[in-house]
This record gives C-alpha cells, structure tokens and sequence, in this order.
C-alpha cells in the first residue's frame, strides 16, 4: 500500500478530509514505531485535501527512551514535505481543525514542542484547535503543565490572521499575556473550554482581555467561577448560547457569587440554549439554582438543554429520599 501511495497509483487519500492517529500505550515494538514512521510520513504528503487532524499518543507502560523514539516518529514538520529548517512552510495547509492530544503527564520536550509550532503556523485555514494532556493522574493534579504559548510560538510570524472559532484547552497553562500577544488571531472566537483549572494562570485577566477587546463568545465551558472578571464578563455582552461550569472549587459555593451568576446568565435568556452546572459536593449551588428556575424559567425561551449535577448526600439514599431530585420538576 506504502508503495502504491508513493508511486501515485492510487488517488483515494488525495481526497481524504479527516484523519485520526491514536497510538496505544505498550503494544509499540521498535518495528511498529519505524513502521508508523514510514506510513505517517506517506500518508500526510497524499492527503492534499486533509481539514482536520486529530493525534492522540499515550505512553503508559513507556520507558523515556521509548517516549523520545515516538517522539521521533509524529515529526509534524514533515507533513507535506516541509523543510526541517523552517518554521512557515512555503505551502501553507488546509487543515482547519487540529487536535493534539498526549498522556506523558509532563509537557512535550523542546523538539515535539516545535515541531507542534511549525505545524499550527501552517494551518493558514485554521478554525478549531484542541490541546490536551492528562490534566489528572491518581487524583493528582499535574506538575508540569504545557504553556500555551510555546505550542503557538509561530503565530506571532504569521503574515495573516487566524479566524480562529474555537479553542478547546486541556492541561495547558493559558496566561492573559499569551491572549493580548495573539488578540489578532482570536477575534473571531466564539467557544472556548477550559478543562482543569490550575492550569489557567489567572482566569480572572484572561476573561478581562476578552471583555476589553469586545471578543464575545457564543460558548463558554469553564471549571471555576470565582474569579469577579468572569462574572464581569459575561455581564458585559448578550448572545450567550451555551454555558458549562464543572467546579471542584469551594471558593465557587458564596451564595453571592451564584446568584450574581443566574443574574448574568438572565442577559442572554433569549439566546441561551444550553445550561451545564456540576458541583461534585454538597453546596449551596443545588438549592439556589432551583430557585432561581422556578422564578424565572419562562425567561429562558430557548433553552434545549439543561444539565445539572445533584448531589444527593448518602443520608438521602439510605431514606430513599428523591425530594432534592423531585424539586426540578
């Protein structure tokens, strides 16, 4: 098959739109990792017409020697061809979504780090964008969280602007810094997700950038909420079409924090479709959300999707006690 794309006896993959790579834990042998070499590097330059590339490596069961070899093998500056040597290619892609994923627990060494770079400063078409790396490992969070900035050091050489629509952020270190050096690139975003809350160096002047450069999401998905700027901000606009807070924090559970949320949210009642709220504890989260619905569900007209988290205390099961459940409806 390697041969057949080679010698261009085959046009199937020049028409290939979306391409998926997940590389499993411990079945790699030394073969196997050459193996992928040869196919990952044949199949990327056929794919002419590829928009969306998702990559998934995991190394559980990885000695370090056997990460860096894989590290070797998902060279990304070398899809299409490009030059080694520089960062920009001469011929941009078409990929419009790219999603990098990796489960080393630590950040990507220097050179895959790059190499990650080069390729988003390729992507002259690119819209979505996905970075993750396990942001938990035995109920532990990570220590050393990838910077953001490092991942999209290329932008700032870019002679265009992104149209970027979306960024998804796992275990990536995102600063206020990293959003006003790239504010060009961001001022069509509309979603954006944040999973794992250490990892944002300060919420708060992150979502006071987007407040101050009118950049206003149609999506938020935010693991804490305290931050006052966040409230700040999504007070400053309306449109919101879906909002998601999943909280491990306690410094979320003030009852004022909560109300001045559902008072927020009130702005973009005509908008709002969908609603996720999971607080993984007993607070106060459970009883005020239910009375602020009761008072003011008709507003929210276009809500579809209401998602939220009840938590039932183990008091309450053993008593077989559904009123916390019964009360939404």
């Amino acid at each position: 098959m390697i041969s057949d794309i080679s010698a261009h006896r085959t046009t199937v993959f020049q028409h290939t739109r979306s391409l998926k790579v997940n590389m499993d834990r411990s079945s790699f042998t030394d073969d196997d990792m050459l193996a992928w070499k040869k196919l990952w590097s044949t199949f990327l330059t056929a794919m002419r017409s590829l928009s969306s590339l998702k990559l998934q490596v995991a190394s559980d069961g990885m000695g370090r020697n056997r990460a860096e070899h894989m590290n070797n093998v998902i060279r990304l500056d070398r899809l299409r061809g490009a030059p080694t040597t520089s960062i920009i290619s001469p011929t941009p892609l078409r990929t419009s979504y790219v999603s990098l994923s990796w489960d080393f627990r630590e950040s990507l060494n220097p050179e895959l780090t790059a190499e990650v770079s080069s390729l988003l400063g390729r992507c002259s078409n690119l819209e979505r964008v996905f970075f993750g790396m396990m942001a938990r490992h035995q109920m532990k969070w990570i220590l050393n969280p990838q910077p953001f900035a490092t991942l999209i050091e290329s932008w700032s050489l870019l002679e265009w602007s992104l149209k970027l629509r979306e960024l998804v952020t796992r275990g990536v270190t995102v600063s206020p810094e990293d959003l006003i050096s790239n504010i060009r690139h961001l001022r069509s975003l509309k979603d954006l997700t944040i999973v794992s809350y250490h990892t944002l160096a300060d919420p708060g002047k992150s979502f006071d950038v987007l407040r101050k450069e009118d950049i206003h999401l149609g999506t938020i998905s935010i693991p804490a909420l305290h931050p006052p700027e966040i409230i700040e901000y999504i007070s400053s606009f309306t449109g919101l079409e879906g909002f998601s807070i999943k909280s491990y924090d306690t410094r979320d559970d003030t009852q004022p924090l909560i109300h001045q949320l559902f008072s927020a949210l009130q702005r973009h009642c005509i908008t709002l479709r969908s609603l996720t709220i999971y607080v993984y504890r007993i607070s106060p989260w459970q009883e005020i959300s239910r009375n602020h619905f009761s008072e003011s569900a008709e507003l929210f007209q276009s809500l579809e999707e209401l998602d939220v988290h009840e938590y039932i205390s183990a008091e309450d099961v053993r008593v077989n006690n559904a009123e916390p459940l019964l009360a939404w409806l």
